[in-house]
């Protein structure tokens, strides 16, 4: 089995042998959950140039929001995101998201008041190895669950 982690003592998934296809995803924990108003900022790059990792990764397009006021927020896991108040920001990555998300994504202009939802998940996959055992990956997603123009 792989790991994420590279080093003389783990061996990294490689995407030939675990094609990202090939994961099925098996748990989604929820930690957190936030609705607010706010305002879109627009697409700003992002810092992954900046990585110290090779190959270098290219620069992704981050949605920016600044919340103008939090309507709800609950957090059932401990290791849930904080509550993004008044004046804070919430960003996502628009290619990551679901394809619903990125068409209201694209009707939005700078300025637009939105109301929108995300979830803070922990997702677990799992995909069979060449030597018949069963790889398994836990990371975090932040999924945005609404994302509306509010009147």
């Amino acid at each position: 089995c792989g790991s994420s982690i590279a080093g003389p003592y783990f061996r990294p998934l490689h995407p030939l042998l675990f094609p990202i296809d090939a994961m099925v995803e098996v748990a989604r924990d929820l930690l957190a959950h936030q609705l607010a108003i706010a305002t879109y900022k627009g697409l700003e790059k992002g810092r992954e140039p900046m990585l110290m990792i090779y190959p270098p990764q290219p620069a992704k397009d981050w949605a920016t929001f600044e919340v103008l006021d939090a309507l709800e927020y609950e957090k059932p896991g401990q290791y849930g995101d904080d509550r993004v108040d008044v004046g804070g920001l919430f960003r996502f990555v628009a290619g990551e998201q679901s394809a619903e998300v990125q068409q209201a994504l694209a009707g939005l202009a700078e300025g637009d008041r939105v109301k929108i939802g995300w979830n803070h998940d922990y997702v677990t996959t799992e995909a069979p190895s060449p030597d018949g055992q069963t790889c398994s990956q836990k990371r975090p997603e932040r999924p945005v669950t609404l994302l509306e123009k509010a009147a």
